[in-house]
């Protein structure tokens, strides 16, 4: 009896995923947005719940971007957003933080995108900043940084997470430890159930599949082995459960300038450049 109502359990939770999965497919396929915070600049529309622009918030995002691209820190526009009386969304206005403006400055919503995972899609709602400003803004806050991408805040423990994909069902591979006694084990595991399907269910050693990508670098030396600079070169790679075997993309290049300014009359012609660059600046 037991195991009859997990069995209908099971398949009850396997087909709330699938429906939550095709709903989404739909909305993406209509460049409609998920349920999610409205961000500063924007109202949520009482009908659709899709973003549309608030003018006066419109007006003080647009003077961020200005007063970025023109060289000013984000704690000085937040000092300076303060003096002018600028609130935030919170519930009864708060005082701009240098993280805030950040954020603001960094948010793709701006520019007509939405967040998708890692990348990043068109949305239906209007720009109010120019895909110039944004990335005249985005050059001058990269020069002032001062530690390397995100990514390589994960460590030398998972050097491929985020990196990882199964080859077997396409989904990613997450990163999963166990310790016994005073020694800690880690894994890469297919346990992701997009889409409503089941996962592949398989985990693999993360030292023997980083010493297996290691092993494919070109020119490898003893320092390739270093997990950061395996994360620095790697920038993804395919394992198969079936077969073992593993292939490894390398990252390109870094261009001279790393934002491209974009003048475009139609949107949809921005998509294909921002998938081919992964949307990594506009984060």
């Amino acid at each position: 009896m037991l195991n009859i109502m997990a069995s209908f359990a099971e398949f009850e939770r396997e087909m709330i995923a699938a429906r939550i999965a095709d709903s989404r497919a739909q909305l993406k396929a209509r460049r409609l947005r998920f349920a999610d915070g409205v961000p500063f600049g924007y109202d949520s529309d009482e009908r659709t719940r899709q973003l549309k622009p608030n003018e006066k918030e419109a007006t003080v995002v647009r003077w961020m971007f200005s007063e970025a691209s023109s060289g000013r820190k984000p704690s000085e526009i937040a000092d300076a957003a303060n003096a002018r009386g600028y609130r935030t969304k919170a519930p009864g206005g708060g005082p701009w933080s240098a993280r805030q403006v950040l954020a603001t400055l960094r948010n793709p919503v701006h520019v007509g995108m939405l967040k998708d995972g890692r990348s990043f899609r068109l949305g239906c709602h209007p720009a109010i900043v120019s895909h110039e400003l944004f990335g005249s803004a985005g050059n001058e806050l990269d020069k002032r940084r001062t530690r390397h991408e995100k990514s390589m805040r994960y460590g030398p423990m998972w050097p491929l997470k985020g990196k990882l994909e199964c080859g077997g069902c396409g989904r990613p591979l997450s990163p999963h430890g166990t310790r016994r006694g005073n020694k800690v084990y880690r894994y890469y595991r297919c346990r992701a159930t997009a889409g409503g399907r089941s996962p592949c269910g398989y985990q693999i050693s993360a030292g023997l599949l980083k010493n297996a990508v290691g092993a494919q670098l070109p020119n490898r030396t003893r320092d390739d082995f270093v997990s950061q600079r395996i994360r620095q070169l790697v920038d993804h790679v395919v394992y198969d459960p079936r077969s073992g075997r593993i292939r490894v993309q390398l990252r390109p290049p870094e261009p001279q300038s790393k934002w491209r300014l974009f003048r475009v009359e139609d949107r949809d012609q921005l998509l294909p450049s921002l998938a081919e660059r992964g949307g990594r600046h506009l984060a």
